[in-house]
């Protein structure tokens, strides 16, 4: 389903807005972790070290995204800030609370949150703006949608998922096919997004 987005951005062939740069950027990571993480499930590896890594690069991308969006709303010492903090957060979860071969619950829980946080200054953001502005940011609000519903629907399967790894296959598959379908929801939302910003 990954692929209806990144194809809406080759099929419009322009960025009409720089802040669609990341999210491009964000959208090709995740397919190539999706792609290297299946390989790897193929070959029987333990993929989670490439969970860590990709969590990392998620939340930079995304935060810049945020950084760009939320210009003028929110201090921008804060995104300074936290693009410092994540990294060594990930680093020290690894070091001291699970290793680089366990799921890392900690820093996706942080950074579901932090998401969650920006998405909603989003919706703030635009509210106060006149009627021009918000016609304008109209596909954004469906991207921002979709962020705000998966890691809303997510976190608890962040901070879970330990336990969720203990219960039974069948009942494992059908909590993470709610993730799935969080994920579906998403790229449809940001598809969705993209079409609207083109016919602006």
């Amino acid at each position: 389903m990954i692929i209806l987005p990144i194809a809406m951005f080759m099929f419009i062939k322009r960025v009409l807005y720089k802040e669609f740069k990341f999210l491009f950027i964000y959208l090709i990571l995740a397919a190539s972790t999706q792609l290297v993480s299946f390989i790897t499930w193929k070959m029987k590896l333990n993929n989670l070290p490439i969970l860590h890594l990709y969590t990392v690069l998620e939340f930079l991308i995304l935060l810049t995204y945020y950084w760009v969006l939320l210009k003028g709303f929110l201090n921008k010492s804060a995104f300074f800030i936290l693009i410092i903090l994540f990294p060594i957060l990930e680093i020290l979860s690894i070091l001291f609370v699970e290793n680089i071969y366990q799921y890392n619950n900690l820093s996706r829980s942080v950074e579901a949150l932090l998401l969650i946080f920006f998405s909603i200054c989003w919706f703030v953001k635009i509210v106060a703006e006149d009627d021009d502005f918000r016609s304008q940011y109209q596909g954004f609000n469906y991207i921002n949608a979709g962020f705000l519903l998966y890691f809303s629907g997510a976190i608890t399967l962040f901070a879970c998922s330990s336990f969720v790894n203990e219960m039974s296959v069948n009942l494992k598959m059908n909590i993470w096919t709610i993730h799935t379908l969080l994920a579906v929801q998403l790229y449809i939302l940001i598809s969705i997004g993209l079409w609207k910003a083109r016919a602006k």
